[in-house]
């Protein structure tokens, strides 16, 4: 079995160390250096070629930014952030993204009670997630993907978005290839924390469109997306023609945002609701999506081989939950279509 070959960069030596300790135990995961700063880990990525590297931010010399600007420069290898777990790391981490990081680990607390059994598991899971080779991905036939027969739905009036691993990658893409809609749109990704907020100002950033974090008793409407608080679920209440959105800790989901909450509720209190499922680990969404298929309304999940993982699209696939499969921009586009179209110009 071929190791998955790992580049550590941190300036703590104690993280370092705590990683490494960690890592040890994993078969097929090999440490084959680690680097203190940017300027290490810039020379250490191209003398190494490593197949994944983790990447701290704040470091002395140069940052995680900028080193992954430089490795990126050279070579195409995926790069994952381990960031503090604080708003300004939120935003940062974001930085790091648009410059060329795949995804991102929280150390889990801003007092640095780093929870390192948590934090490897994760590791480990998305090291082999980006390290995956595409064809070792669940295949499905032309017949499990052709387009599900549904009603005629009502007029489009409330669009909802579930999504994990790969998130904040595909998000840019997908909001982008909508545009301004008539409509809101609702965002449950899944995200702990202080990060919801640096990912709506983040895509507001990347998209040039309306991108806002969520609060209880929000009222939504066209031409904005409203991305659910991390740690928390999200629901809809209606009021006349409007939806007001409702943050709140129950029920109970082992993951949240939880898609399936938000879907469900978007099945109940919405006339025409669309809902998309993108790449995520997990079943999430598959339970609202089995309700909106009951009512006869919309759902569009991410093509599978598309996906970073196709836990939450291919769950919603084997159950038949689905409307449409399709790549992310198509589904944006499709989104547009169902919609009646744009207010105003695609933004790219």
């Amino acid at each position: 079995m071929d190791r998955v070959r790992l580049l550590l960069v941190d300036d703590s030596k104690f993280i370092r160390m705590a990683l490494r300790k960690v890592l040890e135990e994993v078969k097929d995961v090999e440490v084959v250096g680690e680097a203190m700063d940017g300027e290490e880990a810039v020379r250490l990525a191209l003398e190494l070629k490593p197949d994944i590297i983790t990447m701290d931010i704040v470091m002395p010399k140069m940052d995680g930014v900028r080193a992954i600007k430089e490795i990126k420069k050279h070579m195409d290898v995926p790069i994952i952030v381990i960031s503090d777990h604080t708003t300004e790391g939120a935003k940062i981490t974001f930085e790091a993204l648009e410059a060329g990081a795949v995804d991102f680990i929280s150390k889990g607390s801003a007092k640095l009670k780093f929870d390192f059994s948590k934090v490897a598991e994760e590791l480990v899971d998305k090291l082999r997630l980006y390290t995956r080779k595409k064809s070792e991905r669940k295949p499905f036939s032309p017949q499990d993907l052709k387009v599900q027969e549904t009603k005629t739905q009502s007029a489009v009036d409330i669009v909802g978005i579930g999504v994990s691993t790969g998130g904040p990658k595909v998000l840019p893409v997908l909001i982008k290839n909508m545009g301004r809609l008539p409509v809101p749109v609702v965002i449950a990704q899944h995200m702990p924390p202080t990060f919801t907020k640096g990912l709506a100002e983040w895509l507001s950033k990347e998209t040039h469109l309306r991108v806002e974090e969520g609060y209880d008793g929000m009222k939504l409407e066209g031409e904005l997306f409203v991305v659910i608080p991390g740690g928390k679920n999200g629901s809809l209440e209606r009021k006349n023609e409007s939806f007001i959105l409702r943050v709140h800790e129950e029920p109970q989901t082992i993951i949240k945002p939880s898609a399936d909450v938000l879907f469900k509720s978007m099945a109940e209190k919405a006339k025409g609701p669309v809902a998309l499922i993108l790449t995520g680990m997990g079943n999430d969404g598959t339970e609202g999506a089995k309700k909106f298929k009951e009512k006869g309304f919309t759902v569009i999940v991410q093509e599978p081989s598309t996906c970073v993982v196709c836990g939450m699209p291919c769950s919603a696939i084997e159950a038949g939950a689905y409307t449409y499969i399709m790549p992310v921009e198509e589904m944006g586009k499709k989104v547009r279509e169902l919609c009646g179209g744009l207010r105003h110009e695609v933004y790219g």
